[in-house]
């Protein structure tokens, strides 16, 4: 009993005395070592164990917005995404609020649910939560997620 509770708490299975040495190729008869979580999960997936789990992020908004709210005035002053009726941007802040916004726009709508989550990080080159936030913050609306497995 004593070496099965050191067993467990050290998470190694208890062998019997004849099958603890080596096999006759000279190999280690040891189970594998599962404190990876890596080779843990590999084998999962591998054996049918696990199954990798999809979001499918969609927009709910009617329609992204037009128009962005000036983030550098606190009154709802509006500046237009429409490079024709625009006025110059002058600082580096308001440069970067309006690559935002238009990356929002672009992630926004390819959140249509046809799309996974890994196929949005990789388009877009940023992690998911991130680019959530983004449409959320821009269209004011939540973004909703679709769960599914992968079909192999």
């Amino acid at each position: 009993e004593a070496s099965l509770l050191e067993s467990m708490r050290s998470s190694r299975p208890v062998m019997p005395a004849d099958e603890r040495g080596s096999t006759k190729a000279g190999k280690s008869s040891a189970p594998p070592n599962w404190n990876d979580i890596t080779q843990f999960i590999s084998f999962g997936v591998v054996h049918g164990l696990l199954a990798r789990v999809h979001a499918y992020p969609i927009f709910t908004g009617s329609s992204f917005p037009e128009k962005r709210i000036d983030p550098s005035n606190n009154t709802s002053a509006i500046i237009s995404s429409d490079s024709t009726s625009r006025q110059p941007i002058n600082s580096r802040h308001e440069i970067a609020e309006e690559k935002n916004f238009q990356l929002a726009k672009s992630v926004a709508a390819s959140m249509d649910g046809t799309r996974c989550d890994d196929e949005l990080v990789c388009k877009f080159e940023q992690p998911l939560n991130k680019l959530v936030d983004l449409v959320e913050k821009y269209s004011g609306e939540k973004i909703i997620h679709i769960y599914a497995t992968s079909s192999a």
